[in-house]
């Protein structure tokens, strides 16, 4: 079964809050407000542990909205992706008389494609002709055997940047 989860920055800590997700509004209905429900790990008897999952009764966690992402998949070092994670996806291009390696370094979007690296900066494969190149859309899907999660738009943006020469 695909795990659903959701992650936001928690809006009084600025810390990362996983969970369920939870959209409600104030009790006035005036405003809308988005808060995540971290799982409580307990144990078949009741006692606290790690062997199941359950979601008790605890507090909301109020979460910025713009940093609420969806988990979507382990990269290669089993880490979580989730939307909004920023990501390196290597790649291999062959040409008759040799074989190079690169990379690109994107966004995660969860798109009706599926989930997709956008925003890409690429890193093309040195001595390998530009027209071979792989990968000149601002689109790829996300692979999780070749891709490595290196940070997130929220506290790492400088990422997306490509260093001067």
């Amino acid at each position: 079964m695909k795990t659903i989860l959701f992650r936001g920055i928690s809006a009084k800590t600025g810390r990362w809050i996983a969970g369920s997700l939870y959209r409600g509004l104030t009790e006035d209905g005036t405003r809308e407000y988005h808060a995540i429900m971290p799982p409580v790990k307990t144990k078949a008897d009741g006692s606290l542990g790690n062997e199941e999952v359950i979601f008790g009764p605890q507090e909301f966690v109020i979460v910025r909205y713009d940093s609420i992402g969806q988990y979507l998949m382990d990269d290669k070092n089993d880490m979580p992706i989730y939307e909004g994670d920023i990501v390196r996806q290597e790649y291999d291009v062959r040409t008759e008389d040799k074989t190079a390696s690169g990379f690109h370094i994107g966004v995660v979007r969860l798109t009706a494609q599926g989930a997709q690296i956008c925003s890409l900066v690429h890193y093309v494969a040195e001595g390998i002709p530009a027209d071979s190149q792989p990968h000149k859309s601002h689109r790829l899907q996300l692979r999780s055997y070749r891709a490595v999660v290196i940070g997130n738009i929220h506290e790492h943006p400088h990422l997306l940047k490509r260093p001067r020469k």
